[in-house]
C-alpha cells in the first residue's frame, strides 16, 4: 500500500530499524519538515545520499531507507532543533514529490522480508557469537573495558542489529538495509564477522607478543 512520507536524505548515515539516532535540524526546509512532522504523526523517511556535495547540502538518495519516528526534541532559538528518531519499518521510494513542499517528499511502498529458507538456531549462534567476539577483540586491541552488548531476541531484529554496529562500509550497510530475506543478511554478517574475528585475533596476538618483550620497569 503506497503513502505518503517527508524525506531528510542524509550524508553517510544509514537507519536500521530499532535503531536510535540523534538529528541536529537547522536547514530551513528540514525545520519546517519537523514543524509539518509534529504536527501530523511525528514520523518521515530517512534515506542515505550518494554523491553528496557538502557545499550545496544536495545529494542523489538511495530509493530504499527507513521510516524515522520522534521520540524527544528540543527546540532551539531559530527555529532549530535537536531531535531523537527511532528506526520502525524500512520503505521503497515509488515517486517522488519535489514541488509541493519546500522539502522533499515521496510517496512510497514498505519493505518486507519474504521467506527465503528457514533461519536455523544454529546460524543465529553462530552469527550472535561471532559478534560478541568481534566486539570483545576489538575492545581487547585498544585497551578498553569490554561490556557485552544485549541483543535482540527475534531474528529479524538481530540482524539489523548487527548490521548497525558493524564496522564497514556504508554501502555495505545500505546492502544489508536492502536484503529482503534475514537468512541472507545473517549469513552476510557471519561471514563478514568471521573475516573480522580472524583479523582481530591475528592483530591481538601481535600485541600480546610486543607487550611480553616490554622490560619489566618492577626490576
Amino acid at each position: 500500500m503506497l503513502f505518503k512520507l517527508p524525506l531528510f536524505p542524509l550524508p553517510n548515515v544509514v537507519l536500521f530499524p530499532g535503531m536510535l539516532l540523534p538529528l541536529y535540524v537547522f536547514e530551513e526546509r528540514y525545520k519546517r519538515m519537523m514543524a509539518d512532522v509534529l504536527d501530523h504523526d511525528s514520523r518521515f523517511g530517512i534515506l542515505m545520499c550518494r554523491e553528496y556535495n557538502p557545499e550545496t547540502l544536495m545529494g542523489t538518495p538511495f530509493d530504499i531507507g527507513t521510516v524515522a519516528e520522534i521520540v524527544e526534541y528540543e527546540a532551539l532559538p531559530d527555529g532549530k532543533m535537536n531531535v531523537l528518531v527511532i528506526g520502525t519499518q524500512r520503505f521503497r521510494v515509488e515517486d517522488y514529490d519535489e514541488t509541493s513542499k519546500s522539502y522533499l517528499q515521496a510517496s512510497v511502498v514498505e519493505l518486507v522480508d519474504v521467506k527465503n529458507g528457514y533461519v536455523t538456531r544454529k546460524l543465529i549462534a553462530e552469527t550472535c557469537d561471532l559478534f560478541h567476539e568481534a566486539l570483545r577483540l576489538t575492545h581487547k586491541v585498544r585497551n578498553r573495558v569490554y561490556e557485552p552488548l544485549e541483543i535482540p531476541a527475534e531474528a529479524d531484529e538481530i540482524s539489523f542489529f548487527i548490521a548497525e554496529h558493524l564496522k564497514g562500509s556504508l554501502v555495505l550497510k545500505q546492502q544489508l538495509l536492502e536484503m529482503t530475506s534475514i537468512k541472507e543478511r545473517l549469513v552476510t554478517e557471519r561471514d563478514i564477522l568471521q573475516k573480522m574475528v580472524k583479523t582481530l585475533a591475528v592483530q591481538s596476538q601481535i600485541e600480546d607478543a610486543f607487550r611480553g618483550m616490554e622490560p619489566d620497569s618492577t626490576r
